[in-house]
């Protein structure tokens, strides 16, 4: 059972790469198949200590068993941190309002280029002071319900990369209406936004 489930999942990251064109699954694939091949060494040499009375292969077994999973471990972690610096390094040069955020309650912020506090006139340095650390704070109460409700819509439904428009009142008390570009990463539950002065278009 334990061989059919190991090819299953091989199978199963095989067919996600070639048909499905997910190249998210490699990483997973290649430590599967390590963890795999160390795994059967360690069972291999579990029989030979039972018949042979020696366990240095069965010691070197469970040890490049844990290594690979440690090396795994470090390799998606610094993968993830190395994602996030690139993110901010190449967000404070890109012209547009990009930030970051949870779909909480009040759609907190996690991270927000200085465009983005700009577009709404304040300074990126003092507005999580003065309590900009979420998209209710300038957000017309009548839409954030609607804007809430729309987020949470597209998650429950699978829909992962939409566009929505929203009215927010900026630091001179003027409305200021955007459009957002989301992209919902169901990993660490974030969404990441591309967000666009559309006021003189309403106008």
């Amino acid at each position: 059972i334990t061989f059919i489930a190991f090819f299953g999942l091989v199978f199963f990251c095989l067919y996600e790469m070639r048909v499905n064109k997910n190249k998210k699954v490699l990483d997973f694939l290649l430590g599967l198949i390590a963890i795999g091949v160390s795994g059967l060494w360690s069972v291999y040499n579990f029989y030979a200590r039972v018949n042979a009375d020696n366990t240095s292969g069965f010691r070197f077994g469970i040890l490049l068993y844990m290594s690979i999973l440690c090396v795994n471990g470090i390799w998606q972690s610094l993968k993830t941190i190395a994602s996030g610096h690139l993110l901010q390094e190449l967000s404070q040069s890109v012209p547009a309002g990009i930030c970051r955020f949870v779909p909480d309650n009040n759609i907190t912020i996690t991270y927000a280029n200085g465009f983005f506090y700009d577009m709404f006139g304040y300074e990126e340095s003092s507005a999580k002071e003065i309590g900009f650390t979420n998209q209710r704070f300038c957000m017309i109460s009548d839409e954030f319900a609607v804007y809430k409700k729309k987020i949470d819509e597209n998650i429950a439904n699978g829909i992962k990369q939409y566009e929505l428009e929203a009215r927010y009142v900026t630091a001179k008390r003027q409305v200021l209406w955007v459009m957002e570009k989301h992209s919902y990463n169901e990993e660490t539950n974030e969404i990441t936004a591309f967000v666009y002065d559309i006021t003189s278009r309403k106008i």
